[in-house]
């Protein structure tokens, strides 16, 4: 079995406890693109950056770390290889299953 993705641990940023405006380095898993990552006890959604199935060219795979600050308690920036990219607080405490092929 491979190793977990660290955005399953019980530590910050990946758990509850983030600080608005504070800069954590966040590993996300992009294997299947670019849309979800584990921040501040729930999983947070941007709009899918894909390359038919894998992050862009300049991502890691599977996983990519950067950084998030969260701006305020619905919103947050991750820095990117080009850029930043806005991500959205949803409900969700567990990451969705998808199918990326």
């Amino acid at each position: 079995m491979g190793r977990q993705p660290p955005s399953e641990t019980n530590v910050v940023p990946y758990s509850c406890g983030v600080e608005i405006g504070r800069t954590y380095d966040l590993e996300i898993y992009v294997h299947c693109g670019v849309e979800w990552a584990r921040f501040d006890g729930n999983m947070w959604q941007t709009e899918r950056l894909s390359d038919g199935g894998n992050p862009p060219d300049g991502w890691g795979n599977p996983f990519h770390t950067g950084e998030m600050v969260m701006t305020d308690s619905e919103s947050a920036t991750f820095a990117g290889p080009d850029g930043r990219i806005e991500f959205t607080r949803t409900d969700r405490k567990a990451t969705p299953v998808t199918d990326c092929m």
